[in-house]
């Protein structure tokens, strides 16, 4: 009886039957969902190319569409199915093997990358099953992404090293160069300008899950993945609700060093995200990004920092303690019943760690963005991108005042090389 027998009996969509059986020395599975991707080669071909690791990895790539998608779009999904199969099948890289499917005509209510993703990392786990490997690694990229040649030996010296259950890894979408326009690079610039602006005011309130929820760069142990229900069919945002049920209850580390490049491209496929962010950007014909002001986040801190002494006090020191907090935090904070919340959780728990923890269970990323929409509803005014990173590098002593978009952004990015957490 292998370790994922019962998470494998519930999933509904086809789980593939992989050919061959595994050795014992399989340790990692990249998965890659792929719609109309003429361009695939590009991720296969630098994964072919990296540095061998220890243990066998082997890479599955998911060509798939839609029962209402156009004969056009299958017949283009059907020949790039044709032409990766032919590579892969030439392919005789030792410690690596490259696996592609298709699937078709997937219901239109479902799907969708998330859907995809999930019948990859589904395969995935049934593929350790087989060996009752439950230290397995599921390692999930996007079809448009590549990666650097230390990518899989990286991966495996920090689970050695870190024993960590979750790995997030760095990126850098490119900002130059002669495949798109300058109004896309710019574009990109702004937009991964918000990304890491909004990592890093998020990690100034002391919230403990800021991390990266990027679908082209984490990987995750999969009895981790099992543990958390596997996931879900979203046809948009999969990997940030996914990463979210993630963050609290696994080890997480970042590998500053391991930096994936996603694509800079425009996308109308999904309504939001990185290609859809370009898209808007390029269409609104401006020269700047709106996004939450640094105002709002202080409020959150200012809540984090009484997390811990919620515990202890009594249910009327909370309450005083609250209504003490800004009129926008305080009103949100009521209106989502926080006082109930604190009580209820407070009667469940016989240690502090364990109530600071089911705390963030509630007030978590989602009840934090719905926190800032609404503030920005209802008090804030959204500030431009340049403007909020140059307060928040104001903020920590640096000065940037003058710094372009790429000098704020590659501000950013050098933190991010240091980061070690």
């Amino acid at each position: 009886m292998g370790f994922a027998d019962k998470y494998l009996t519930k999933q509904l969509f086809k789980i593939f039957d992989i050919p061959g059986a595994p050795t014992g020395l399989l340790r990692y599975i990249v998965i890659i969902p792929a719609y109309s991707e003429p361009n695939i080669l590009k991720i296969l071909h630098s994964l072919a190319d990296c540095y061998k690791p220890k243990f066998e990895t082997e890479v599955y790539i998911l060509i798939n569409y839609s029962e209402e998608a156009s004969y056009n779009i299958k017949l283009e999904n059907k020949e790039i199915f044709e032409k990766i199969s032919i590579w892969c099948n030439k392919q005789n890289v030792d410690r690596i093997k490259f696996m592609p499917f298709i699937v078709g005509d997937l219901p239109e209510k479902h799907a969708g990358v998330g859907l995809a993703r999930k019948i990859l990392m589904d395969s995935a786990v049934a593929r350790f099953n087989q060996i009752n490997c439950e230290k397995g690694f599921i390692l999930s990229l996007d079809a448009d992404s590549v990666v650097p040649v230390e990518y899989l030996t990286k991966i495996e010296k920090c689970i050695y090293k870190t024993e960590a259950e979750c790995l997030i890894f760095n990126f850098e979408h490119p900002v130059s160069g002669n495949e798109y326009s300058d109004e896309v690079y710019n574009a990109i610039v702004l937009y991964e300008l918000y990304l890491r602006y909004y990592k890093y005011m998020l990690k100034a309130t002391g919230f403990p899950y800021y991390h990266y929820t990027i679908g082209s760069s984490f990987g995750i142990n999969v009895k981790s993945y099992i543990k958390v229900g596997g996931m879900n069919r979203r046809q948009a945002g999969e990997d940030f609700y996914f990463l979210q049920k993630v963050f609290p209850h696994n080890k997480v580390h970042f590998i500053n060093e391991l930096i994936v490049e996603p694509s800079s491209r425009k996308s109308d496929r999904v309504p939001f995200g990185t290609g859809a962010s370009v898209t808007k950007i390029i269409e609104s014909g401006l020269t700047t990004y709106l996004t939450y002001n640094p105002e709002s986040f202080n409020e959150i801190r200012k809540v984090i920092q009484l997390v811990p002494s919620f515990y202890s006090d009594n249910l009327s020191e909370v309450k005083a303690k609250l209504e003490s907090l800004p009129g926008t935090i305080s009103t949100f904070l009521s209106d989502m019943a926080v006082m109930a919340k604190i009580e209820e959780i407070k009667k469940n728990c016989a240690s502090k760690e364990t109530f600071i923890k089911r705390f963030y269970g509630w007030f978590d990323a989602f009840m934090i963005i719905k926190f800032l929409n609404f503030s920005h509803n209802n008090f804030y005014s959204s500030i431009d991108i340049i403007e909020a990173a140059r307060s928040y590098f104001k903020s920590v002593e640096i000065s940037a005042e003058k710094d372009t978009p790429l000098e704020l952004l590659q501000r950013f990015r050098m933190m991010d090389l240091e980061d070690i957490t």
